[in-house]
């Protein structure tokens, strides 16, 4: 039996209740039994943010997919809500590109949210210099105390991560006494950790442990995340007070088992200011993806990284990324999906690969429609039976909508650390480097031997590194040699 209009609007009231009561499982359960396809177009919207705020993201995006790239659009375009809510959700599954382009033709006077789901976006990819402007705007639009000063402490988090400490005690300070004012003590909470953290960058640990033990007495002992980044920043402040990683590296344990994995690498990177290694450097800014942490990294420990690193285990076999050669082993087809693929796995090595970041990454330029669970589905499946069929000691694992590799043997893979994507014309510049090292140029036909390409495929491609200033071309007609630049 199908639900009416009056059914749906009893189950948002319900889930919004039970959100509100902090009853997410409730909440969740009556979402999943939701039926997407025969869920009106007036309910679709408030039930993809419940589904937002109850962490169902692919259940959101389901509903709202239709109306935004689908049937719905065809007949009735989104209104820009529906617009900015979806774009929020594929940011949460690692579309984030595919979320910027769609928050940035939102009027923000129709829907202000836009703005803060942009800047959520670009600290998803610790773009926190662009993120800061946007919560500026957001704040300035804002009248309930209770938005501002939620805003107020998630701008102060910006400023922290922008080394602008001063800016964000100032806002920590009023935000703390509004805190108390509303009586919106997990807020209160947040504001000591913040004001720990800035406590601790300035070297000062006592005021850090003032703060500390503050936010524990409100947060308790409860694993929820406010525990968690409390836990964090006590082994971090112990440890630099003492010039003694072994805080950091016990605290990384209940990281990994808690699956914080920003914490972690927050460990690793606090880890190195006290005990430089290059290996766990490499390791560091090799396996980070985002190019403003790796700047203040290099920063802040005045280290470079090395310009490659061997991921695992390079007594046995070595898989080189650039070229998908794997030593006495197959070749992948260079640049083609389940080489990309690995690639894009391999980008981090701290998080798992959320299924939008793999969508984005291997088919730049395709939106994040109903096939795309489907076709990463597919190429995952695909790629598994060749690591079967070349018995690799690598799987592909899955777990809570995410993907990444796992090793069940010695394996080693090369790594580039100025790669920072595999195509087609990458991985034959690379290859044809490793083959031809001894050889000052060469013509198409002993290219297309060495890539077991065609002499059509070869060309494109020559083409594409020529223009990109990889090859150069010389002579003409049966005189046409290459040379790698």
């Amino acid at each position: 039996m199908s639900e009416t209009a009056s059914d749906y609007l009893a189950i948002i009231q319900r889930c919004e209740e039970f959100l509100k009561a902090g009853h997410l499982a409730e909440a969740t359960r009556e979402l999943n039994a939701l039926t997407v396809a025969q869920v009106p177009r007036a309910q679709r919207l408030p039930l993809a943010r419940l589904c937002r705020r109850g962490w169902l993201i692919d259940k959101g995006i389901d509903l709202l997919a239709p109306v935004v790239r689908g049937e719905y659009h065809k007949l009735d375009p989104p209104s820009p809500a529906e617009v900015a809510e979806y774009a929020c959700l594929l940011s949460r599954n690692g579309s984030v590109s595919e979320a910027l382009q769609l928050l940035g033709g939102i009027d923000p006077t129709a829907v202000q949210e836009a703005i803060l789901f942009m800047a959520f976006a670009h600290i998803m990819r610790w773009e926190y210099d662009l993120a800061v402007p946007l919560l500026e705007s957001y704040l300035a639009r804002l009248e309930l105390p209770y938005q501002r000063l939620v805003t107020s402490i998630n701008l102060a988090a910006a400023l922290i991560n922008c080394e602008k400490f001063s800016q964000a005690e100032n806002l920590l300070e009023k935000a703390t006494e509004e805190a108390k004012k509303q009586q919106a003590f997990r807020l209160l909470g947040n504001c000591r950790e913040l004001r720990a953290q800035i406590a601790i960058h300035q070297g000062d640990f006592t005021r850090a442990h003032e703060n500390l033990s503050e936010a524990e007495k409100i947060f308790g002992a409860s694993p929820t995340l406010e525990q968690l980044l409390v836990e964090k920043w006590k082994a971090i402040m112990s440890a630099l007070s003492t010039r003694d990683p072994a805080p950091l590296l016990h605290f990384r344990e209940t990281a990994l088992a808690r699956k914080n994995w920003e914490s972690v690498r927050e460990v690793d990177f606090f880890f190195l200011t006290i005990n430089f290694d290059q290996r766990r450097f490499d390791h560091l800014l090799t396996g980070t993806p985002y190019p403003f942490y790796r700047e203040r990294a290099i920063r802040w420990i005045q280290a470079m990284p090395s310009p490659v690193y061997i991921l695992g285990d390079n007594s046995t076999w070595i898989f080189d990324l650039s070229t998908g050669r794997i030593e006495a082993r197959k070749k992948l087809n260079i640049g083609k999906k389940i080489h990309q693929l690995l690639g894009v796995l391999l980008k981090d090595f701290y998080a798992p690969v959320r299924t939008g970041y793999l969508f984005s990454e291997i088919y730049p330029g395709e939106y994040f429609g109903e096939n795309a669970r489907s076709k990463i589905s597919q190429l995952i499946f695909r790629a598994r039976q060749w690591i079967h069929d070349n018995e690799l000691p690598i799987q592909i694992a899955f777990d809570d909508g995410n993907y990444s590799l796992s090793f069940s043997a010695p394996v080693g893979f090369r790594i580039y650390y100025n790669e920072n994507q595999i195509t087609p014309m990458s991985s034959m510049v690379a290859r044809l480097k490793a083959e031809l090292i001894s050889t000052d140029s060469f013509s198409a036909q002993e290219a297309c031997q060495i890539l077991n390409l065609s002499r059509a495929s070869f060309t494109a491609l020559a083409q594409e590194a020529i223009d990109g200033r990889q090859l150069l071309r010389t002579g003409s007609g049966r005189s046409t040699r290459y040379r790698i630049i």
